[in-house]
């Protein structure tokens, strides 16, 4: 599951996504499945990914006034 977190995070640099959902909805490993199955902790990622998502969230809300 570590490994997946890690190379979860490095996909994310190198391709620049922002978040964890530009990462599922726009690499194109992710296609064919979104969610861990048979042992594949392919989707794995960290707390403070989730966390850092949700803080984008929440600011570019409040930036557009809700």
């Amino acid at each position: 599951m570590l490994a997946a977190v890690s190379a979860n995070r490095a996909k994310m640099a190198e391709h620049g996504y922002r978040t964890v959902a530009e990462l599922y909805l726009n690499d194109p490993a992710y296609r064919e499945h979104r969610r861990n199955k048979d042992g594949s902790y392919i989707s794995t990622v960290s707390r403070d990914m989730v966390e850092d998502e949700v803080h984008r969230i929440f600011a570019s809300q409040r930036e557009q006034g809700s």
